[in-house]
């Protein structure tokens, strides 16, 4: 591998690690603006579960008050029986005292099946207060970590930027304008290796003389469709 490809190789890895914290300087914002609308989603949770718990009280003891309150007609309606005259009233009056019980039945069932559900729900609201305790913690954890990232990335970048300069500066003129067009034109991978006889930026199949050339000078060529700098890769040899 000649002095020229190893000089750019090395601007390239430096670009690399300027781009990646570039591109982190800004998802992190983003990822922190998830999290605060995660803090803000699982708080809303445990209050409409906490709000549940309230309706369903709040519909136990009404469902209270009207069995208290078919319980008391029913009382008064078995009072009345002595009191009927002609056996049309009497018969009348214990089909509804029939339709009594089966309603204080009826609201008896409703009952147990609300307090079975607000049992449950008063069960596990220590544990769900608990786990979004926990929860809210481990995200400001996380804000805390990517803010203190985020404020010392514009260093490392001016850190980086000085020591792409320095590389810069060894890379041939030539090769480093190419380098920088293909830069230009978005192509942050603009140095590929050969891989399979192919372009590995865009997958093209390389001349197989363009790759003994290059492979034997170990110096950087051009694909021809995507105009990707492409270099043959030293292979690690076992032993």
């Amino acid at each position: 591998m000649k002095e020229e490809l190893i000089r750019l190789l090395a601007l390239y890895e430096v670009d690399g690690q300027i781009d990646e914290l570039r591109s982190r300087k800004e998802t992190i914002p983003q990822r922190i603006k998830e999290l605060e609308n995660e803090k803000v989603s699982v708080r809303k949770n445990l209050e409409e579960f906490i709000q549940s718990i309230k309706h369903m009280e709040l519909l136990s003891k009404r469902k209270e008050l009207d069995l208290a309150s078919a319980e008391e007609t029913l009382q008064k309606h078995e009072a009345q029986l002595p009191t009927l005259k002609s056996n049309e009233e009497y018969r009348a009056m214990i089909k509804q005292i029939e339709m009594d019980k089966e309603r204080i039945s009826e609201l008896e069932d409703e009952l147990i099946e609300i307090l079975d559900k607000l049992e449950n729900m008063q069960k596990h609201k220590p544990e769900m207060e608990k786990e979004v305790e926990l929860k809210i913690e481990q995200i400001d954890k996380e804000i805390v970590k990517l803010r203190e990232e985020l404020s010392g990335i514009d260093d490392k970048i001016k850190l980086l930027i000085s020591e792409r300069e320095r590389r810069a500066y060894f890379v041939p003129k030539k090769l480093l304008k190419r380098y920088e067009q293909l830069r230009k034109l978005g192509k942050k991978d603009a140095v590929v290796p050969i891989v399979d006889n192919a372009c590995s930026g865009c997958g093209a199949t390389i001349p197989i003389q363009t790759v003994n050339e290059i492979m034997q000078s170990g110096t950087v060529g051009i694909c021809e469709n995507c105009g990707r700098l492409i270099y043959w890769p030293e292979r690690k040899t076992e032993g």
